[in-house]
């Protein structure tokens, strides 16, 4: 379905979100491409303020040499990023998050899955013993972390460390089960157009960045919830 805001119709904001609760995601314009990444968040729902990152985040390809080793990029540079939850290492994560087309490149996509199919074969006994951690301290405090509780779906292979035997094992089983599946893949083209994924239940991931690639440029604000 072709969605284009102005941010004053309630029915159009209605229709994205009726597209969130179907796929997890929705992808739609602006039909002002002069009009903020911000002002575009505040239409949908209301902007995260997140302690040490600004509520927009410029997203650009970055050699591994060149990037700290605690962000993908610092640890896969213009490689493929395999699917997570941004910041699954919190206690909370961010509700939804929108990327914002700023400098298009058509060959590398935004891949979307949805995590609830991974993981539905998984018996609710194993994911409730399943424990993980933080690969690092966030702000001095390691939280001990289930992949389902209270609504939220979150997974990160990278940044997420196994606890317990049943996480090791939870984690084979959820890797196998994310390579047998197909996600959805997504271009952002011009500045008008932009994607609002639920990272509640979404996993995504980006694919290579080759050569003629590396001026892509996407911004990306993150939402406490809907409006």
């Amino acid at each position: 379905m072709a969605i284009n805001l102005d941010g004053r119709a309630a029915s159009e904001i209605l229709l994205v979100f009726e597209e969130v609760a179907q796929f997890g995601f929705s992808k739609f314009s602006v039909r002002d491409a002069s009009v903020s990444t911000v002002e575009i968040a505040s239409w949908l729902g209301v902007v995260a303020n997140l302690p040490g990152i600004s509520k927009v985040q410029e997203l650009t390809p970055k050699l591994q040499i060149n990037t700290n080793e605690s962000t993908y990029s610092g640890n896969y540079g213009l490689g493929v990023f395999p699917f997570h939850t941004d910041m699954a290492h919190w206690n909370s994560p961010p509700r939804f998050f929108i990327l914002r087309c700023i400098c298009p490149a058509p060959d590398v996509k935004t891949l979307l899955l949805d995590f609830k199919p991974i993981i539905e074969s998984i018996d609710e006994v194993t994911l409730a013993r399943a424990l993980f951690r933080p690969r690092r301290s966030l702000e001095g405090q390691v939280s001990i972390l289930k992949i389902c509780e209270k609504g939220l779906f979150r997974w990160d292979s990278l940044f997420l460390s196994e606890v317990n035997n049943v996480a090791r094992e939870l984690k084979k089983e959820i890797l196998e089960n994310i390579v047998n599946s197909k996600p959805s893949e997504i271009a952002l083209l011009s500045q008008a157009e932009c994607l609002i994924i639920d990272n509640w239940r979404m996993l995504h991931g980006r694919t290579e960045v080759l050569d003629q690639s590396k001026d892509r440029i996407l911004e990306r604000v993150y939402l406490e919830s809907s409006k």
